[in-house]
């Protein structure tokens, strides 16, 4: 089949003889009866090589008598094997005797998608071999024929090259003729010299051409393997935001969706975060399809800030030291009544300053202290 329309060449290593034989042993989201189909098509396919691209055209009927299945199954089968992207019908018609257009058997092609697996899982086994070779010492790296090409051309040209013995590189020399060779420059390769571009208006650099940025889908080298973790992982996901579980029909054809345009996780999973916070959105989220048709996620913008409460200012403290007797007691009263304004202030300090030779030193302290303590 040619790569032009999805088809898999000639020459592919599961096309061998018109039959294909063990394509479609690992395809996940098939019944045995969609296996007999795909094999028998397969059987049919011509291996003439005029042909670009490998066509099956068998009725209904002959599927069903060839693969002891039903014609209602059969149909209803082949439908599933088109929705799924496995296989792709082109329907003939065609002017008959009587003038009227009829229509005959639809040929069917193979895509790419229904050998994808089976490439993935190839690939997997080779590797599983190398693991094991090399965990018990027994492990050759795999060389391509171009690295062969490439060993051999080199080889052939390192047997023409010079020996390298002492005697015929490096002759005895007098001292005179070795400082002279010593001071004469190493005689430099040929080589190509670097043009340096000019920054002068005369000759201005040439810009360098921009370079392609990669697209955000991921890359194609994944196999499907990491594809279906990378699913399984988004719809855990979705059911924990959408609190609902997704069905395996829905499952498998996000799959293939998702396998089709080769998707990143990273853009889904952000769509799904962008979803949670879209109370209008989840609601009219039906299912993971939803993923593919939604609009691109908006950053949410950034939490104002709100002014820092004030506190209230404390007072400010007095660190004037505590009068030690009765004379600096009534010394410090006596300052403070000749600054005081207020009358009942006063009135206080001057009940205090009687109370001193009348009542104990620490009890007028304390009166006192009480006094600084009140005061604004």
């Amino acid at each position: 089949m040619s790569s032009k329309k999805s088809m898999f060449p000639r020459h592919h290593r599961v096309f061998a003889g018109g039959r294909y034989l063990r394509a479609f042993d690992h395809l996940p989201d098939i019944c045995s009866y969609e296996h007999s189909i795909l094999t028998y098509l397969g059987s049919l396919m011509s291996f003439e090589k005029c042909f670009l691209d490998q066509a099956a055209f068998p009725s209904i009927a002959t599927i069903s008598v060839a693969t002891k299945i039903s014609e209602t199954t059969v149909r209803a089968k082949m439908r599933a094997l088109a929705s799924k992207g496995y296989i792709r019908v082109e329907s003939v018609h065609y002017l008959n005797e009587r003038g009227k257009f009829q229509q005959d058997s639809n040929n069917y092609f193979f895509t790419d998608l229904a050998f994808r697996l089976f490439d993935d899982v190839m690939r997997s086994r080779l590797r599983i071999q190398e693991c094991r070779k090399r965990a018990v010492g027994d492990w050759i790296e795999t060389v391509s024929p171009e690295q062969i090409a490439l060993e051999q051309s080199f080889s052939s040209v390192s047997a023409q090259a010079f020996s390298f013995s002492y005697d015929q590189q490096f002759p005895e020399l007098a001292f005179d003729d070795l400082a002279f060779e010593i001071s004469q420059p190493f005689p430099m390769p040929l080589s190509k010299p670097k043009e340096v571009d000019s920054l002068t208006p005369e000759a201005p650099a040439k810009p360098e051409p921009d370079l392609p940025i990669p697209p955000l889908t991921s890359e194609s080298s994944r196999d499907i393997f990491t594809q279906t973790s990378e699913v399984a992982r988004l719809v855990s996901a979705w059911e924990n935001v959408t609190k609902f579980p997704v069905s395996k029909s829905e499952r498998e054809e996000f799959f293939r969706e998702y396998a089709r345009i080769g998707g990143s996780e990273m853009h889904f999973a952000r769509r799904i975060c962008a979803l949670g916070r879209d109370p209008l959105a989840l609601s009219n989220a039906k299912g993971m399809a939803y993923l593919f048709t939604a609009p691109e996620p908006v950053a949410a913008p950034p939490p104002e800030l709100k002014p820092p409460i004030p506190f209230p200012k404390s007072p400010p403290i007095d660190r004037t030291p505590l009068p030690k007797n009765s004379l600096e007691l009534l010394g410090a009263i006596t300052k403070i009544l000749n600054d005081e304004t207020d009358e009942v202030q006063i009135s206080r300090l001057t009940s205090i300053r009687e109370l001193i030779p009348k009542a104990n030193f620490q009890l007028c302290l304390e009166l006192f202290v009480k006094y600084r303590s009140k005061k604004p």
